[in-house]
């Protein structure tokens, strides 16, 4: 599962994407535009390698939001240990326990449980390093 983040990493082609982050999709457009509509290629060097470093030639780049990847709870497997510890102490009188839990339920632990264990994450700094930029949109330099 992914987990949007309020990060917008700017790429001249689509694919490398620069290590610059800016809050807002909108701040990255501004800036990038800014960049390249007064041709400040430098910005750029490390992607724009053998073709051509005018700035001012180039019309369009990408953006793309930054997500984490936040691991997804599995619910049916906590249930499932809770039934069997309470067979476990109570043999045959926990036959039907958590036999009649509604899809609503499911959903309400999920989320609950998915909440906590992302909030114990963050603070213990146990979050997944890698972040994956997705729904690269292509822009037109603002003119």
């Amino acid at each position: 599962m992914y987990m949007p983040l309020s990060e917008y990493h700017v790429s001249l082609h689509g694919q490398e994407f620069n290590d610059d982050s800016y809050g807002s999709k909108e701040a990255a457009v501004n800036v990038t535009s800014d960049l390249l509509r007064d041709g400040r290629s430098w910005a750029f060097d490390d992607y724009l390698k053998d073709e051509d470093p005018e700035a001012k030639s180039i019309k369009e780049f990408y953006v793309a939001q930054s997500h984490e990847f936040v691991p997804d709870v599995n619910v049916y497997q906590i249930i499932d240990e809770a039934k069997e510890q309470a067979w476990s102490l109570f043999n045959y009188y926990a036959e039907h326990y958590l036999e009649d839990v509604t899809d609503e339920a499911i959903t309400e632990l999920k989320d609950a449980m998915n909440k906590t264990f992302w909030a114990w994450a963050r603070k213990h700094n146990k979050r997944f390093p890698i972040r994956s930029l997705l729904n690269a949109e292509k822009v037109e330099v603002k003119q």
